[in-house]
């Protein structure tokens, strides 16, 4: 092979070379297409709403009568709903146990079925010391958080005779035994004063 013809080979492979190449970045260019510009997203903060304060509105006061108060200092963390219950004398008391205890179920059964009627008269009593007014035979009474040591005292103060307790004594709790109910359960304790027969 003469000189001539190897340096046409090489010259021609050569320009194979750089057509292929060129061909190759033209194709490239048309299958590749540039990005859209991107747009500007503009990003509006809304504005933080400070906090407004409530304007108090203010209400006619409506009288009404108060029906329970906290009576004994706070001396553990169960509660208990104390009601004072005061009946009127009925036949269905005649030869029954008329101590605080025995009476309750005869109360509670009475004022269910009507043989026994709440007093309509508006009595006063002391319970641990502070004062309750009983209206319609009833008061409910928070005595605040029962604990071990805490003892009721409810004794009734406008001179009234009562067949249970007798006249003059008050109606009490033992220590331990409101913390014991309410271990067991009892949201609701009744102390019933039953008025003496007229």
């Amino acid at each position: 092979m003469s000189r001539r013809w190897r340096i046409a080979c090489v010259i021609l492979g050569l320009l194979i070379g750089v057509g292929a190449f060129l061909a190759g970045y033209k194709y490239g260019l048309k299958q590749c297409k540039p990005y859209p510009p991107q747009s500007v997203v503009e990003v509006k903060k809304s504005p933080v709403k400070k906090p407004v304060a409530k304007k108090a509105i203010k209400k006619a006061p409506v009288p009404v009568k108060q029906r329970q108060m906290v009576v004994v200092p706070s001396v553990g963390t169960a509660q208990l709903i104390l009601r004072i219950n005061v009946v009127e004398w009925a036949p269905v008391f005649q030869g029954k146990s008329l101590a605080s205890r025995d009476i309750g179920p005869v109360v509670r059964q009475g004022l269910a079925n009507g043989t026994v009627v709440r007093t309509k008269e508006s009595l006063g009593f002391l319970v641990n010391g502070a004062s309750v007014s009983v209206y319609d035979g009833s008061a409910i009474v928070d005595p605040g958080p029962i604990g071990p040591e805490a003892v009721l005292v409810v004794r009734p103060v406008d001179g009234v005779r009562f067949a249970s307790p007798p006249n003059g004594l008050p109606l009490t709790t033992n220590q331990g035994e409101l913390d014991a109910a309410v271990r067991r359960g009892a949201s609701e304790i009744w102390m019933n004063f039953v008025l003496a027969p007229k």
